[in-house]
């Protein structure tokens, strides 16, 4: 939402427009409540009955201890001599979600994942309040629409057919889509489940988004015990998804790459084959990082672009083809290697492996490709590997990278001479 859209409408009450909608915020610190009217005129009597209950309520809180109680029907204690108390039904699901954007997604490197994942919680969740979410039929019920697609379709199984009919036709523009969905003659889009793991990731950001409010809010304290039998920190979470073990062929990757549109988007790729790095990394790398007399880049810490990344301050050994990526791009003396921001690159990835009929591929398969790869050609053991990869728990680097192909280690022990004494013959 832009800043033209939102707006103070008197003290303490605060007004965005979403869609014709009005959504009405009070905020007493550190209460705060919201609710959405069709008018302005239909929400501004309950904005201002509403501040001064918060207003009334905020003074009785620093005078005597209460005990609120969720909607859920579960006590909980607050001492007067700790702090003034404060009603989970008085704390906005809306309100912890600006909070979240405001403080909280700037400093990650994963941003525009975690602001989508919050747009979409914000429109199923926002009108809730914190004790109203203690519900688990609320939670089950989005759960259960979330995971038929209900509320974000997930991706076509089919997709492959699908493309290749779409390439037989003329695709519509978007102008004209908008009028035919307007006439009623647009077909609706199908709508296909998410994976359990799509889920998990959600349930995750809402935590997260939960629990940062009240790591910012001191006065919040008194509930932290009671949040962690909240229904969204104790309910079960869905199923893992399984390990993924997908691997890239010489020619998929020579036909991916060979689909991509610049010399810039293909070198960044390559890169990445070649280097075991993540996409953050790839594109984080500065030429003064390079040394190319050693054959290393150096990465920097966390916070040379993002103040928190999965990055490490470390040295990467860099193969002979990695060097030859970086020389076929021309050697500079300082700045950003690979201009490009990481949606960018994905976007690119997507397009290119899908004209390549490489539909179930994803860019950060390359990452897996590339690490297998070097225990396989390069014979290298995990503990040289993880030099190039940079992970800190092997666990992870074993279940889900390394994916040797077993024809491969097949193929070393026939090649070995010690085998043949391996067991005496019969």
């Amino acid at each position: 939402m832009t800043k033209a859209q939102s707006s103070t409408f008197e003290k303490n009450i605060y007004v965005e427009k979403r869609c014709g909608a009005y959504r009405f915020i009070v905020r007493i610190h550190p209460l705060s409540d919201t609710a959405t009217f069709s008018s302005i005129d239909e929400g501004a009597p309950w904005a201002r009955r509403r501040r001064v209950e918060l207003l009334e309520q905020k003074a009785a809180n620093k005078r005597n201890g209460v005990t609120a109680t969720s909607s859920s029907g579960k006590p909980i204690q607050i001492s007067s001599t700790i702090m003034p108390s404060i009603e989970p039904d008085s704390i906005s699901m809306a309100a912890i979600f600006d909070s979240y954007e405001q403080f909280d997604l700037p400093n990650l490197s994963g941003r525009e994942a975690e602001a989508s994942r919050i747009r979409n919680l914000r429109v199923w969740f926002g009108d809730y309040s914190l004790g109203q979410l203690d519900n688990k039929v609320v939670i089950e019920e989005w759960k259960s629409k979330r995971e038929s697609g209900l509320l974000g379709s997930g991706r076509n199984p089919y997709r492959g057919d699908a493309l290749r009919k779409a390439a037989d036709e003329t695709p519509l523009t978007k102008q004209q889509r908008h009028r035919l969905k307007k006439k009623g003659l647009l077909e609706s889009e199908p709508v296909f489940p998410v994976s359990t793991q799509t889920v998990r990731h959600d349930l995750a950001v809402l935590r997260r988004s939960i629990k940062a409010y009240f790591t910012r809010t001191p006065s919040l304290k008194a509930l932290k015990r009671w949040l962690t039998e909240h229904e969204v920190f104790s309910m079960e979470m869905p199923d893992a998804a399984d390990a993924r073990d997908q691997r890239l062929s010489d020619k998929q990757i020579k036909e991916i790459v060979g689909k991509l549109p610049t010399i810039e988007l293909k070198s960044a790729v390559m890169f990445a084959l070649l280097t075991t790095l993540r996409r953050t990394e790839v594109l984080s790398l500065r030429w003064e990082d390079v040394d190319f007399t050693n054959s290393v880049a150096r990465l920097r810490a966390p916070g040379h672009i993002h103040k928190k990344s999965k990055t490490t301050a470390r040295n990467v050994p860099l193969v002979p083809g990695a060097v030859q990526v970086l020389t076929d791009l021309g050697r500079k003396p300082e700045g950003p290697i690979f201009n490009l921001l990481p949606n960018t690159l994905s976007q690119a990835w997507r397009k290119a492996a899908d004209a390549a009929k490489a539909y179930n591929i994803r860019l950060h398969d390359c990452r897996r490709e590339s690490i297998t790869r070097l225990a396989e050609k390069g014979k290298l053991s995990t503990t040289e590997i993880v030099v190039f990869s940079g992970h800190s728990n092997v666990s992870v680097l074993e279940k889900h990278y390394l994916k040797i192909d077993p024809s491969v280690i097949a193929g070393q022990v026939k090649d070995n001479p010690r085998m043949k004494d391996f067991m005496p013959s019969i």
